[in-house]
């Protein structure tokens, strides 16, 4: 029984939790993307709205974390090919950034060979936004690259919640001159949910919750209830008026 409690308790206070988070994102945020400059993020100028939309960009997947299994990869190959993901994260890089003007003359017409001999890397320039996202579902399938888009769309997940410590740790190790708690994380393709919604999930997530509380109280309440008809006259251990 305990465990019923336990797991009804549980799984209504993560959907009241999580239902709340969304009420405030639909509250607060526009229901259209507004447009955002990708290198005004990375010259420190904070995002206009928590749902935004970027233009051109380099997308870094070589760079990628991703969790799995319940568990955080960083990239390096460890896990089989064909484990699934449950959600990835990769830099983006505006068209101002050394690494994308770099790019931009090693595939030019007049790129030399002593423009391959220095190329600048994301360790040592930084980045300012990392994308959320879940359109690689399985390890193998995050590729090794950097490649141009011409554009994304997502919500500033981490101006509505706070990012997973283990995420931030990855994010801390693998990227030293990044300052973790200053990135812009966008997930990718989330826009805010209606009022509607999330405030129906906190209603039965509330439910939920009473539901447990309920199990948890109702055989106490059943033994008292019997405790105090044993007390009363003509009460259940055999006492009467006389």
């Amino acid at each position: 029984m305990i465990r019923i409690v336990l797991a009804l308790v549980g799984v209504g206070s993560v959907l009241v939790w999580q239902g709340w988070v969304d009420y405030g994102a639909s509250r607060s945020v526009s229901a259209d993307p507004v447009p955002c400059d990708l290198a005004a993020l990375e010259a420190g100028r904070s995002p206009p709205d928590e749902h935004v939309e970027f233009g051109r960009h380099l997308a870094a997947y070589g760079e990628a974390i991703y969790a799995y299994s319940g568990h955080a990869g960083d990239g390096d190959g460890d896990p089989p090919d064909d484990t699934r993901t449950s959600y990835v994260y990769y830099p983006i890089l505006s068209p101002e950034h050394p690494l994308y003007r770099k790019l931009e003359v090693l595939t030019g017409p007049d790129a030399t060979p002593e423009d391959f001999a220095e190329m600048p890397t994301l360790r040592e320039h930084g980045f300012a936004v990392l994308v959320k996202t879940r359109r690689f579902a399985t390890v193998g399938s995050i590729p090794d690259s950097i490649e141009p888009r011409a554009g994304l769309r997502g919500l500033v997940v981490n101006r509505l919640e706070r990012l997973d410590p283990e995420d931030v740790r990855l994010v801390e190790e693998g990227f030293p001159t990044v300052d973790a708690a200053r990135l812009v994380v966008v997930e990718e393709d989330r826009a805010p949910a209606s009022a509607r919604i999330p405030l129906a999930v906190m209603g039965v997530g509330i439910l939920f919750v009473v539901a447990g509380l309920g199990l948890f109280a109702a055989p106490r309440l059943g033994r008292r209830s019997r405790a105090r008809l044993r007390l009363l006259p003509g009460g259940t251990d055999g006492s009467t008026d006389g």
